[in-house]
C-alpha cells in the first residue's frame, strides 16, 4: 500500500467524524484515517499559518466535543464560535476569487475596494462576537465564591 506523503496530525476523535467536520474546509488535508479506537490521524500538507490555524481549529473542536456532556452549555458556545471562525476565514480566502471576477465582470477597482472594505468590517464584528461566545463559554457559567465568614477577631 502507497504511503500518502504529508504531516500527520493525531486527533482524539473517530476517524468518520473528523472526515465530517473536514469537509469543504480544505486546510490541505489529504487523507483521514483510523488510528485504532476514538483516534484518527489527518494526513495534509498545510504549513505556516494554514498548520497553526487547523491545529488549533482541530484542538478547539475536539475540546467542544469531547466536554459536550459534562458542560453542554459552554461546548456549545464554543463551537458555535469556532464555527463562526472558520465561515469567516473561508470568505476571507475566498474574497479574491470574488475580487478577480468582480474585476472581470467591469467592476472598477474603487467599487471592489469599498465591497472589501464593508466585508471586512462584516468580519471584523463576526470575529468579535465569536470571541464574546468563548469568552462567555469559559466565564459564564462559573459559580459566584460564596463570602467568607468574617474571623472573630479578639481585640
Amino acid at each position: 500500500m502507497k504511503r500518502v506523503k504529508g504531516y500527520r496530525l493525531y486527533v482524539e476523535l473517530n476517524a468518520a467524524k473528523v472526515r465530517r467536520r473536514l469537509r469543504g474546509h480544505g486546510f490541505g488535508v489529504r487523507k483521514v484515517e483510523s488510528a485504532g479506537s476514538n483516534r484518527a490521524v489527518i494526513i495534509h500538507t498545510a504549513t505556516g499559518d494554514h498548520l497553526r490555524e487547523l491545529e488549533v481549529w482541530l484542538v478547539g473542536l475536539w475540546l467542544c466535543v469531547r466536554r459536550r456532556r459534562q458542560y453542554p452549555g459552554p461546548a456549545t458556545l464554543a463551537g458555535i464560535a469556532v464555527a463562526i471562525v472558520i465561515l469567516e476565514r473561508l470568505v476571507d480566502a475566498s474574497f479574491s476569487l470574488w475580487h478577480t471576477f468582480l474585476l472581470d465582470r467591469g467592476w472598477t477597482q474603487q467599487q471592489a475596494a469599498m465591497l472589501h472594505g464593508v466585508l471586512s468590517l462584516v468580519r471584523a464584528v463576526f470575529e468579535a462576537v465569536a470571541w464574546a461566545m468563548v469568552l462567555v463559554a469559559v466565564f459564564g457559567w462559573r459559580q459566584a465564591a460564596e463570602p467568607r465568614p468574617a474571623a472573630d477577631v479578639a481585640g
